[in-house]
């Protein structure tokens, strides 16, 4: 029978790891706030846990505060032998220097990181956004942003990044069940919303040529134009907020059909002789 000593050292244990299996969910879907109270409040009461410290400077990097980021680098040894502290620290490091613009040194350390540990969740997610939008490397993108969904199946982030990457590869069919069944599972998200529209509306025949060109006929009709004006422009600004760090090239096709609208509406004031109705 287990001393007693030994059950709460287990129990301890798995304290911290849920705080930890926690604080990671939360990283991953941009809650970095919160990852970072977690955190924070688990190494002020463990102060010898390398661990914690390591996933706390990446969370501080993700949440922007570098400087305390950099300061809690610092802390942890550089030699630990722990490989799961050495991914943090090198996804913590990869993250400052994206900060900084360095694209090939967050590279290299993202990298480093993937060696170390190939299942952290955010080493995955990093890994798939550099080669979906720095080198174009869908296919791989792919099988990360798919990695996470697989193990992450309600997660908002692995969703809305496996989109695009389905799109950019030509498997519209598949992106569209996936942001569809995404704005199923999160209906209040802005995000999971608009990705579900514009994968409607680009899996069209035209690739959404027949929704604008719908759009620009029906400012033809009296009132209707310049409601469809004034929504249109609340929906292309909306879009290239929420979704110009996902999918960029999805977050201009608002702005540039908004530019064929507005050219519908100034024919139809041509035809009726006035701009207004």
């Amino acid at each position: 029978m287990p001393m007693p000593s030994d059950s709460a050292d287990r129990s301890l244990d798995g304290s911290k790891r849920r705080t930890q299996e926690e604080a990671t969910c939360l990283l991953l879907e941009g809650r970095h706030a919160e990852a970072v109270r977690i955190l924070r409040a688990q190494s002020l009461a463990d102060l010898a846990d390398r661990n914690i410290l390591a996933q706390l400077a990446c969370a501080l990097a993700y949440h922007g505060a570098l400087d305390e980021a950099n300061a809690v680098i610092g802390k942890v040894r550089r030699n630990d032998e722990d490989p799961i502290v050495r991914a943090w620290l090198s996804a913590a490091e990869g993250l400052l220097a994206s900060r900084r613009g360095d694209v090939q040194s967050a590279r290299t350390h993202l990298l480093e990181a993937r060696g170390n540990d190939p299942n952290n969740p955010l080493v995955v997610l990093m890994l798939g956004r550099l080669e979906m939008l720095v080198d174009k490397k869908m296919e791989q993108a792919e099988e990360h942003f798919r990695w996470l969904l697989a193990r992450f199946p309600k997660s908002e982030t692995a969703a809305l990044h496996l989109v695009p990457a389905l799109y950019e590869a030509e498997k519209r069919s598949e992106g569209r069940e996936v942001a569809i069944r995404n704005a199923r599972v999160h209906p209040r998200s802005l995000k999971s919303v608009l990705m579900a529209f514009y994968a409607i509306v680009v899996a069209s025949p035209m690739h959404g040529g027949l929704f604008v060109t719908t759009l620009v006929i029906l400012t033809f009709f009296p009132y209707l134009g310049s409601l469809i004006l004034i929504t249109w422009l609340v929906v292309a600004l909306s879009s290239n907020i929420a979704l110009r760090r996902i999918w960029p090239r999805i977050a201009i096709f608002p702005i540039v059909s908004l530019i064929a609208i507005v050219l519908g509406y100034v024919a139809r004031s041509i035809v009726w002789g006035q701009l207004y109705p």
